[in-house]
């Protein structure tokens, strides 16, 4: 039970706090700034699904390779080092690295913009974005609605 005053004709009201903190909808804004539900884009699963092919592909040429090798007898050495040179060039290790870095880039070109993420791996699929609402009055964003 919270009890305040009134000033002007000093009645005395009676008041029951229902919600607090991050219960309430400004709390749930800020819960969700702060603590962002993790969210899987479609450009980094398919790129994890290309490095995928791209592996089997290497262990194709890695059997084929190493069938040959060790039909001409070739020195043990030298199939290992070959068979791994093979796959470390179909799958390329720096693919996820430029990912980062581009997305680092424009992370920095919208700090000078003045304009700030929260969420970096957002920045992909906001580059996507044709049409933006902005509802001051919350109609769009009812939960009916």
């Amino acid at each position: 039970m919270l009890q305040t005053k009134a000033y002007g004709n000093n009645q005395i009201t009676t008041a029951l706090v229902i919600r607090t903190g991050f219960a309430t909808l400004k709390g749930s804004l800020i819960r969700s700034i702060l603590f962002p539900s993790k969210s899987r884009l479609r450009l980094y699963s398919e790129v994890f699904q290309f490095q995928v092919v791209l592996a089997l592909l290497g262990l194709i040429g890695f059997f084929f390779s190493l069938k040959k090798y060790l039909m001409e007898k070739w020195p043990l050495f030298i199939i290992i080092v070959s068979a791994f040179d093979l796959i470390t060039t179909t799958v390329p290790p720096a693919l996820q690295a430029t990912l980062t870095i581009g997305t680092s880039f424009a992370l920095n070109r919208l700090k000078n913009a003045n304009l700030f993420c929260i969420e970096p791996m957002r920045i992909n699929t906001a580059g996507k974005v044709g049409v933006m609402f902005f509802d001051k009055t919350g109609t769009l964003t009812e939960d009916s609605l």
